[in-house]
């Protein structure tokens, strides 16, 4: 009887903060990226790269289109099968 190889490939997440300058700082986003590396390991994920924005107002988009633009292109470099996004949003108070 042979054995089966039963590993499986962990899911990779990419961690996303950002935060409205003058309402938070840069410490704060530092936080939010390690509770967010930390919710994704819980979920099973592996994290492979953080990207924060400070922004001047709120985003409809929550960051930037630039941004976007190099996390686009982050993924597309590192063929990269992204079915996690972890993000936090500066939160009204």
């Amino acid at each position: 009887m042979g054995l089966y190889k039963t590993d499986t490939k962990k899911e990779r997440a990419l961690l996303i903060a950002a935060q409205i300058k003058g309402k938070s700082s840069s410490e704060k986003v530092k936080e939010s990226l390690v509770e967010l590396s930390n919710l994704s390991e819980s979920a099973g994920a592996e994290p492979v790269k953080a990207f924060y924005q400070m922004l001047n107002r709120p985003q409809n988009t929550y960051i930037g289109s630039g941004k976007i633009i190099e996390i686009k292109n982050f993924i597309k470099k590192l063929d990269i099968d992204v079915s996690k996004v972890f993000y936090e949003k500066n939160r009204k108070k």
